[in-house]
């Protein structure tokens, strides 16, 4: 019989979300979620998790020494993937790769089974994927491929460019030689809906936390999530595919653009800022495909999202770390009252940005940004504001609209949420305008 390795890659220093593989999946690491459901494919001899031999990436080679899980270190250039999946290949000497992205912890076994299953069943075959049903969908499956190993060798040749040697099988998009190639049938099921299952920012990882500590509430430790549960969840729940839906795939070659957000937290100054600038970078992110870095004036622990991030107890510290980091969108949101930087600092952190953005900012700062970003449905004195830089309004609010509608309903609650300082003095007209407008039995939540 045909022997079988399988490859996982993985690296801690993903520039949207670093150090995703030892993330928490309802009490494992997102790499140990995955290789539980590759060691439920019988076909597979052997499992390497192939990662760098740079400091950064020592927790997760110490992970694999701490439990048991075969791991090859590459000494070569760390953006070489092929070469260090090649390494491993030449050590174990198969007659089938799988390769695995070590983001994907919903690769399913049954499914990779039955593929390794038609090529060892057609010596010739080369490479076996599933079909696309009879309207043309593809699967929703993602994150694995497979290859003889001949034609793993001639990829390997071929991957001559930057681009070719970052992203595994990429140049086969541009093979002209006819390929042997095998096509499964799946289960209709998989074919039922389209949507992201890996982990590529703090989006995705919100949607996998959420699926996988649902699983595992009804369901026991040694069990695996299963996709056809989750594809039926997705369809009667849109507000669960929402949580990601706006991420946006990087495309090969693609470079990533760094964003850095300069912001502050703590019993003065309130969580707000922290709060829209994490909602800024998830924006950056997703539908932009950037890194993002957050820079915070205040305690590590105000942080509750696992974005990367610089904590600082004073200010001098704050601007000494971010005058040296490199990036090409600089967003500040801050108490500008309060006046943390001087006009000379402040030119100096927006001259070394393509683009610069205020959150909030009063209009006597504006010459130093490209951009004043005002979540508010009316600016006061907007005549001091530059009409080429000034952005608010109603799509000026930093959140995602709901995935449906829904109608008042008796007994709907309404929560309502206004700044602790209340400069506008809503506490004293809002509840009657409320009481007034609102239909009989809604009840109020004022936070």
């Amino acid at each position: 019989m045909a022997r079988v390795l399988c490859v996982i890659g993985a690296r801690l220093n993903s520039s949207r979300l670093p150090g995703k593989h030892l993330l928490d999946l309802a009490g494992r690491p997102l790499i140990a979620r995955l290789v539980e459901r590759l060691e439920r494919v019988p076909a597979i001899d052997d499992i390497v998790l192939a990662t760098t031999a740079d400091d950064y990436n020592r927790p997760l080679v110490a992970w694999c020494e701490t439990e048991g899980q075969s791991c090859f270190a590459y000494t070569g250039d760390v953006n070489d993937l092929v070469g260090r999946v090649d390494a491993v290949v030449g050590q174990y000497a198969p007659d089938i790769l799988v390769y695995c992205c070590g983001d994907s912890p919903l690769i399913e076994p049954a499914t990779l089974q039955r593929l390794i299953e038609a090529m060892q069943a057609a010596p010739g075959v080369e490479r076996a994927v599933i079909q696309a049903d009879a309207s043309g969908r593809p699967p929703i499956h993602e994150g694995f491929d497979l290859y003889s190993r001949s034609l793993w060798k001639r990829a390997v040749q071929a991957s001559t460019r930057p681009e070719h040697r970052e992203h595994v099988g990429s140049v086969l998009r541009e093979w002209r030689e006819p390929l042997q190639v095998t096509e499964v049938e799946e289960n209709a099921v998989f074919h039922r809906i389209q949507h992201r299952l890996s982990v590529d920012t703090v989006s995705d990882y919100r949607f996998m936390s959420r699926v996988y500590d649902d699983w595992y509430a009804d369901n026991p430790e040694h069990s695996i999530v299963s996709l056809p549960w989750l594809i039926g969840r997705m369809e009667s729940e849109p507000e669960l595919r929402a949580i990601n839906r706006s991420v946006r795939q990087r495309t090969v070659g693609e470079t990533a653009g760094k964003a850095l957000l300069v912001t502050c937290a703590g019993p003065e100054a309130g969580l707000g800022h922290l709060s829209r600038s994490v909602v800024m970078a998830r924006l950056l992110q997703d539908r932009l495909g950037y890194g993002v870095r957050l820079a915070v004036l205040g305690p590590e622990e105000v942080l509750q999202e696992p974005l990367p991030a610089d904590f600082f107890s004073d200010i001098d510290s704050l601007l000494e770390t971010v005058t040296a980091v490199d990036y090409q969108v600089l967003v500040m949101d801050w108490p500008w009252q309060q006046q943390p930087f001087s006009p000379q600092v402040l030119a100096q952190l927006t001259g070394r940005a393509g683009c610069s953005l205020g959150i909030d900012m009063p209009p006597e700062w504006q010459r130093h940004v490209d951009i004043v970003y005002l979540p508010a449905c009316a600016v006061r004195h907007q005549e001091a504001y530059d009409p080429e830089k000034l952005v608010y309004g109603w799509y000026s609010y930093l959140f995602h609209a709901p995935a449906r509608r829904r109608e008042w309903r008796d007994r709907d609650e309404l929560l309502v949420l206004t700044g602790g300082s209340d400069p506008q003095g809503l506490a004293d007209i809002l509840p009657a305008l409320l009481d007034a407008a609102l239909p009989d039995g809604m009840r109020i939540r004022w936070v």
